[in-house]
This record gives C-alpha cells, sequence and structure tokens, in this order.
C-alpha cells in the first residue's frame, strides 16, 4: 500500500466518521422534499436503481408538496436572480484604479473579455447543472460545481451526500474535497489507463473487459502542500491543487494530477459551528413541513370516513354486519331501522383546514416563495415591485454575501483563468499592465441591493433641483458628470457607451467654439451700425470699435 494512498485512505474514513452525525439533519430535509436526491446518505452501497426504489416509497409518504414547491421557487429565485442567462450579471473593473486613468483599450478589453465568458458559460451546461446546485443548496445548505473545460466550459454538479469537505488554508470557503466514486472495469481502464489500474482490475479486465464487477475509488482534490514551498517537476504534478484517485481496495494511487485553481465551488448557506458543513434554508422551515405533512395524512385518513360514512348496527337475528356491505342501490334486510345508523365523526376538518392553510402560509414565508412566486394580481406599481425588492434584499443579504464569496468569486475566477489558458479571451493589451481587475456583479439581486444608493442619489439631486432656483450656485457643490458615471455603473451600463474625459472635453470645446461664432453672428448687424456711427471718428472711434468687436 502506498503511504500517500494510504493516508488519502485514512482522511477519508475519518471525514466519514466525522460526518455521519450531521447526516440526519440533511436526511429528513431530502425526504420531505426531494428524497430522491438525498437517498444516497441512507443507502451509500447500493446501486442508483436501488436508490431510486428506495426513494420512491418516500415519495408516496409526501401528503403535501408546499415544501418541495418552495424548494423549487427559492432554488429557482437564486439561479435567475444570481446568474440570469438573459443578462449580462458580471463585469471585469479596476476597483483600486481611479477610472480616469485605465486606458479606454484596457476598458474595452475587460468589457469584451467579460461579455465572452458570459456568453460561453451560458452556452454550455451551465444553468442544467446550476439549478440542481441551488436545490441541493436550498435543502442541505452545501453542494459542488466542478468546472472544466475541453472545447468548451463543462459542469458538473457534486451533490452534498458524495462530498466530504474541508477548510485546510483557513480561507472564506472550502478547499479540500474528498468523494468515494465507483467505475465498472472497462470504465475504470479506460479512465485510468491499463498501466495504471491495480493487478485485480487488469486481471479482471483482460479476462472479462464487460464484466459488472464494480470498484471503489476514493478521489481527492487540495492544496498542495509542501512545507510553503510549490512542488517542482512535472507541469500537472506542481500545480496549486492536486487531485488524486486511490484504490479503496489496495490503497494504490491510479491517477495524480493537478489545477490552477480549485476546480469544485462549493457554496454554503447557513455554517454548522465547529465543522466545515451548513445547513440550508429548509432546516428553518422542516418543523412545518414535517407537522403540514402529518396533518394533511390524517386528514387523507379520515376523508374515506367522512366521504362514505360510518355506521353502527346491531346485530339482531336479522341483520348480519359482517356480511352486509352498505353502498348505492343496495337493499339491506334489518328488524328494525334503529338497527343501523351513521356514527358522527368527531373530527374537526375546519380545524384542520385552517391549520393546513397557517402551516402553508408558514412555510412559504421562511422559504421565500410568497415573495419569490408571481402575485395574484398579476401587474404591480413601480412602488410595489421595489419594496418587494427591499424585502428580498433584506431577508437574502446575509446569505447572498456569503454566495458571492463562496460562489459567484470563486465561480468566475475559476472560468477566466480556464478560458485564458484556452485563448478564448485573447491577449490582454500592454496598458493594462499589473493592474488588478475584479468582477461587478450586476444580476438582478445586485441591482436590488445597490437600490437604496440609487433612490439616495435621485432625491439628493431632486433636493438640488429645488434649492438651484433660489440660489442658483448650489449646483456647483454636485459633480453631475462623476453622478451619470456612478449610475452606469450601478445599472451595469456598458463601458463603450460613455464617452471618456477627453471625448467630452473636446465635445464640450466644440459646442463652446460654436456657441461663440453663433454669438458674433449676431452681433455682427450691431458692429456694422457701429462702424457706420464711427466713421470717420479717427483712431478713437477705430479702437472703440475694436474693443466692441472684442467683446
Amino acid at each position: 500500500m502506498n503511504n500517500k494512498g494510504e493516508e488519502i485512505l485514512n482522511t477519508y474514513n475519518q471525514l466519514v466518521t466525522e460526518r455521519t452525525p450531521l447526516e440526519q439533519f440533511w436526511q429528513d430535509a431530502f425526504d420531505y422534499t426531494y428524497p430522491i436526491r438525498g437517498e444516497q446518505f441512507s443507502s451509500k452501497d447500493t446501486d442508483p436503481y436501488a436508490r431510486a426504489s428506495a426513494a420512491k416509497s418516500k415519495q408516496a409518504k409526501i401528503y403535501d408538496s408546499t415544501g418541495t414547491d418552495s424548494v423549487r421557487l427559492l432554488a429557482s429565485g437564486l439561479l435567475s436572480g444570481l446568474t440570469p442567462s438573459h443578462l449580462q450579471w458580471f463585469t471585469f473593473d479596476t476597483p483600486s484604479v481611479p477610472d480616469s486613468l485605465v486606458p479606454r483599450d484596457a476598458k474595452l478589453w475587460l468589457q469584451q473579455a467579460a461579455e465572452t465568458l458570459f456568453t460561453a458559460i451560458h452556452s454550455s451546461n451551465y444553468n442544467s447543472e446550476a439549478f440542481e446546485l441551488f436545490i441541493d443548496l436550498t435543502v442541505g445548505g452545501l453542494c459542488g460545481l466542478f468546472v472544466d473545460f475541453t472545447e468548451g466550459f463543462r459542469f458538473e454538479q457534486w451533490a452534498l451526500p458524495t462530498l466530504y469537505c474541508q477548510n485546510v488554508l483557513g480561507g472564506q470557503g472550502i478547499d479540500t474535497i474528498y468523494r468515494s466514486v465507483t467505475y465498472k472495469v472497462r470504465e475504470a481502464v479506460e479512465k485510468f489507463g491499463i498501466g495504471n489500474v491495480p493487478e485485480l482490475v487488469k486481471q479482471q479486465y483482460e479476462s472479462d473487459p464487460y464484466a459488472n464487477e464494480v470498484y471503489q475509488f476514493i478521489h481527492t482534490i487540495r492544496p498542495r502542500l509542501n512545507n510553503g514551498k510549490q512542488a517542482k517537476g512535472k507541469l500537472k504534478t506542481s500545480m496549486p491543487w492536486e487531485s488524486i484517485y486511490v484504490c479503496a481496495k489496495t490503497g494504490e494511487i491510479v491517477q495524480e494530477s493537478g489545477f490552477h485553481e480549485m476546480p469544485v465551488i462549493v457554496p454554503r448557506w447557513f455554517g454548522i459551528p465547529g465543522t466545515d458543513y451548513a445547513l440550508g434554508p429548509l432546516n428553518d422551515a422542516l418543523p412545518d413541513v414535517k407537522t403540514l405533512n402529518r396533518i394533511v395524512e390524517m386528514v387523507l385518513t379520515n376523508g374515506e370516513m367522512a366521504i362514505a360514512g360510518t355506521f353502527v348496527a346491531k346485530d339482531d337475528g336479522v341483520f348480519n354486519p359482517n356480511t352486509v356491505k352498505i353502498g348505492p342501490r343496495r337493499v339491506i334486510m334489518v328488524s328494525d331501522t334503529e338497527n343501523i345508523k351513521p356514527l358522527a365523526s368527531g373530527g374537526n376538518f375546519n380545524i384542520a383546514q385552517s391549520e393546513i392553510a397557517r402551516l402553508q402560509a408558514q412555510i412559504k414565508r421562511v422559504m421565500m416563495s410568497d415573495q419569490l412566486a408571481q402575485t395574484e394580481k398579476g401587474m404591480m406599481t413601480a412602488t410595489e415591485i421595489q419594496a418587494r425588492q427591499q424585502i428580498i434584499r433584506q431577508i437574502l443579504g446575509p446569505a447572498l454575501a456569503r454566495l458571492q464569496s463562496e460562489f459567484l468569486e470563486p465561480l468566475l475566477k475559476r472560468c477566466f483563468g480556464l478560458a485564458m489558458r484556452a485563448g478564448a479571451l485573447g491577449q490582454p493589451p500592454s496598458s493594462l499592465g499589473d493592474t488588478p481587475f475584479s468582477p461587478a456583479y450586476h444580476s438582478p439581486i445586485a441591482k436590488a441591493q445597490r437600490f437604496e444608493t440609487i433612490q439616495a442619489m435621485n432625491q439628493l439631486e431632486e433636493a438640488i433641483g429645488g434649492l438651484s432656483k433660489l440660489n442658483p450656485g448650489i449646483l456647483d457643490l454636485y459633480d453631475f458628470d462623476a453622478s451619470v458615471k456612478k449610475r452606469a455603473d450601478l445599472f451595469g451600463v456598458p463601458a463603450e457607451l460613455l464617452k471618456d474625459e477627453r471625448q467630452v472635453a473636446a465635445t464640450r470645446k466644440a459646442a463652446a467654439q460654436q456657441a461663440q461664432a453663433q454669438q458674433a453672428l449676431q452681433q455682427a448687424p450691431q458692429l456694422a451700425a457701429a462702424a457706420k456711427n464711427l466713421n470717420g471718428a479717427g483712431e478713437v472711434g477705430q479702437e472703440a470699435l475694436a474693443q466692441i468687436a472684442n467683446g
């Protein structure tokens, strides 16, 4: 057994043991919303079809879909609110360098790079994989998204049950993952090569390449730690992140490679203290989801008795309750009509319906689906839309800050690095040099978060407009040029739509010269009359005429 392989197996087993007590939180959350996505917690060693069969029985015990629908709405709202496919939700800016000092060709390259990257991301399978990611994030609070580039971007969602996570470097997010993967004989040989698989796998392949026997491998992606120094040697074994596959049965390393950036983005919702794991927003609504499910189950169970009725009968020798069946168009022989009569139900469906409505509303409120879903009135005024966005912004604010640092930033960093190395973005201009740049977000949720700044600017400018009627000099206190640039940035307006300072200065100079020429034309008749009156007045008259001509 390889020492490094043994170390990886030991670490994996330790992480499995440490995470086991937390799995019941996630198991319950998935069981009441998406059982098929959480069945792997309780059925780690079974095949996907067996897990699907087990999940089907759990699905049959979900009697109300409010929890599932709320998860779907929140996941859809996060996807369309953070990374919409119809709107360029990010640009690249230079926050540490004043806008006036950034060359125009550098600005245009940054804009073109952002547009190219946006198109490449949403031309791939990102939207479908990201929706599943947000489903798992909403239910379990943690999930993974693997990002790679071949002929284009390729995204692969790694579900929570398969991920064992660590924060080794002490940064903001997860930087180390372990997971268990299984391959059949032929799959293992095709992935790792016949010369790299363990001897028992090689022998099995040579005897029967299509054998159904499955082998387990432990895959880890983690920072390459070498006493603070980057390893030297082959390119793939000297990258900052190492990727290693180890055969779980033999401990042999079957593949070792590396990545320039952490290729798995692992966003979290609400951290579990003392661990590297998290819980999702559904955890807050789970007690209500369970109670609602139980009440609806009771209502359905008692619904048959309420509809068909329950009867009491006396066995008097004529009427035998053991053989008589009550139903429509049936004749029942009794000696006395009092021997059979309906039994009044002791239940109260009005209370049940009231409690069901209360719990459904509570679940929707906690999951924010009452704000994310379409309103019954359909059309809303601008004031209503702003109030609704403000509510969503206030509720989602803390979670969105974490999603920005643990999801959006590493996602764009990884995609930018892959695209640059693939030559998809072209060479940056030399004028950009070492100027640091970072993403600025213009998604609907990001704009909603900046709405207060825009609203404050509107209110101030309205006030200045009113005060200027009393004191025109008040206009000199406000930089309207800077205001327009700031609004453009907050709204995400493309850089080429704004002129740089030199173009603005040239435009204003030309306008001033044109105004001066127009003024000269208007003064021409006056100058002619003055010249006629002063004609013959000698040098004094000529000097006065020159003074009039010069304004």
